[in-house]
């Protein structure tokens, strides 16, 4: 190439090269600098990615456990409604026993008194009566008959 004279193709074809190579080094370094700056960002959107798995998986728990929850609340309901059923079946109403606003504290021992009496009870073996109370609005203007007592008389134990 020494003894070649200087042609304007051969400065071309050098200049060409050159540039290429020039090209190539500011793309690889750019490339470099690229990966420098988007490496930490792929590194956090990874990890978000999965902190997001995560609690995806702990939203379809908790909703799953919801679920459960509310079947055993509904069973829970349920249950308590029977029971208030079975033990409203022993609860005794009684009618026409006249009204006094003072007897209020004292109506679960007037009806336990009046039980022993009517039932013909032991004096050592009372009727075990667990509320006694009006039922109705006390207040109820021209009210023709007086309010009606209910009754809870305590559960007989089963005997084995």
């Amino acid at each position: 190439m020494a003894n070649e004279p200087v042609t304007v193709q051969v400065l071309q074809d050098v200049l060409q090269k050159a540039l290429q190579q020039t090209e190539k080094n500011i793309l690889d370094k750019v490339n470099i600098q690229l990966q420098e700056i988007l490496q930490p960002m792929a590194d956090q959107i990874n990890d978000m990615a999965k902190t997001l798995e995560e609690t995806s998986e702990k939203a379809e728990t908790a909703l799953t456990l919801s679920k459960e929850i509310q079947a055993g609340s509904d069973s829970m309901k349920e249950r308590i409604l029977l029971l208030e059923a079975a033990t409203r079946k022993q609860n005794v109403k009684f009618r026409g026993f006249q009204e006094d606003p003072a007897e209020t504290p004292t109506l679960l021992n007037i009806m336990t008194t009046w039980l022993a009496e009517v039932l013909q009870c032991e004096e050592d073996d009372p009727p075990v009566i667990l509320k006694a109370y009006r039922i109705g609005n006390p207040n109820k203007p021209n009210r023709k008959y007086p309010r009606d007592i209910m009754v809870h008389p305590k559960p007989e134990e089963p005997q084995s």
